[in-house]
């Protein structure tokens, strides 16, 4: 039998990275609470500077897949955390699709690697 746990989220920190977990729940397009949108955006906030900023997400923000695409609602989370937080992850990492999707974004000059990796 399946575990249920809505509402998932953690944090990792390595000596050379700093990993923030996000189950983005059951429905198609993800959603996340008030309790964990607010986590969320403190762990942006407060992730050490030092070190890889890495996001791993279980709905994808970008897909070009034509069953499960990308979500929008996800994508709105992600932009009101970076803009409460000023912190752009350096990697995100989401599933999902059950494919291998590299896409990458560039804001500015850095460019972010969305891997949508749900083939495993």
């Amino acid at each position: 039998m399946a575990m249920c746990q809505p509402y998932v989220y953690w944090a990792l920190d390595t000596p050379f990275a700093y990993f923030i977990g996000l189950y983005t729940n059951v429905p198609e397009g993800g959603q996340i609470d008030s309790d964990q949108r607010r986590w969320f955006h403190d762990q942006l906030s407060q992730a050490p500077a030092g070190k890889a900023l890495i996001l791993a997400m279980h709905h994808p923000v970008f897909s070009f897949d034509s069953q499960h695409s990308g979500s929008p609602v996800m994508a709105r989370e992600l932009a009101d955390a970076v803009n409460y937080s000023r912190r752009v992850p350096n990697l995100i990492l989401t599933a999902h699709v059950h494919n291998f999707q590299r896409i990458e974004k560039t804001t500015g000059t850095k460019t972010i690697p969305f891997l949508v990796i749900g083939n495993g």
